[in-house]
């Protein structure tokens, strides 16, 4: 027999100063944040006076905990409860920093990007697009990576040998190479997975690393680490001569890899999709001068 339970659910209004920006549930609590920065917490805007007056960026919720939350000021100065907010920390930072990152297995572990500064004129290594650092908050204390094009916490999590603390990078060596490495206590050591990139993408099971395509084809090539290898492999289609200009991953699914690449340089709308095996490295076409758009990359 089934019972059918009728359940009903009242809503509290609530005027706020400013659109809604973000809304977050952390256990029976519920923190609103308007776009002009106030804070209201179960639709009041009775918060602490330490949280009340300053302007507030954006709310981090860990995924590792989340009773855990990150209050990011808009200047140099941001909370975290550990507690859905019955009581608050305060943790000072450089007012320049951005794209706040929380790992997803380390409640405590905050990582932030700003501008790096460097000299043209006397800093060989200074190249617009490799400008930035990032600072990583652990316990509140600051380790920096510089010259920095992007950095992740890892995201092949599956493997219990991968340690909750490593983080992949892409940045520009002392020796002037862009590399892609990998960090399990913060840069104090590294360990180099390639030399001579433009950058990374990765996924649960693979990471990408685009480079030059070989000395007799234009365009790019790409090679892919699957889960568990630390070895970066090309890519191997089935027509091997034709030039690659862009890739774009589709999905992975079961091990195989769905991916999209633009063969010609002056026509990128048009792409070929080719699946993996099991590998992530041995590939087939699936569709043929496939119509994508550069914007939304949906087909036509």
């Amino acid at each position: 027999m089934l019972t059918l339970l009728l359940l009903q659910v009242v809503f509290s209004q609530k005027i706020l100063d400013s659109p809604l920006e973000q809304v977050v549930w952390c256990k029976s609590e519920t923190f609103i944040l308007s776009a002009k920065g106030m804070l209201y917490k179960n639709n009041t805007s009775e918060m602490p006076k330490l949280i009340s007056n300053f302007t507030i960026r954006e709310i981090l919720q860990s995924e590792a905990d989340p009773q855990v939350l990150y209050i990011l000021g808009d200047v140099d100065t941001s909370y975290v409860t550990q507690n859905c907010g019955k009581t608050y920390q305060k943790f000072k930072h450089e007012k320049t920093l951005h794209d706040f990152r929380l790992n997803p297995l380390e409640a405590h572990s905050l990582m932030a990007f700003k501008e790096f500064r460097c000299n043209a004129t006397t800093d060989n290594l200074c190249k617009e697009k490799y400008k930035k650092q990032y600072e990583i908050f652990i316990e509140f204390q600051i380790v920096l990576l510089n010259r920095t094009k992007d950095a992740i916490w890892d995201k092949l999590i599956e493997l219990p040998e991968i340690p909750d603390s490593r983080i992949v990078a892409s940045y520009l060596s002392d020796q002037g190479h862009v590399q892609v490495s990998y960090s399990d206590d913060y840069f104090k050591t590294t360990q180099l997975l390639r030399n001579n990139s433009y950058g990374f993408y990765q996924t649960k099971e693979y990471l990408f690393i685009l480079i030059d395509a070989d000395p007799f084809s234009k365009g790019y090539d790409l090679e892919v680490i699957k889960q568990g290898s630390l070895t970066p492999v090309e890519l191997v289609l089935p027509i091997e001569d034709h030039q690659k200009y862009t890739f774009t991953v589709l999905d992975t699914v079961n091990g195989s890899i769905f991916i999209s690449i633009s063969h010609l340089e002056d026509m990128p709308k048009i792409m070929n999709i080719y699946q993996s095996d099991t590998s992530g490295t041995k590939y087939t076409l699936s569709l043929l001068n496939n119509v994508r758009s550069l914007d939304t990359g949906n087909c036509y």
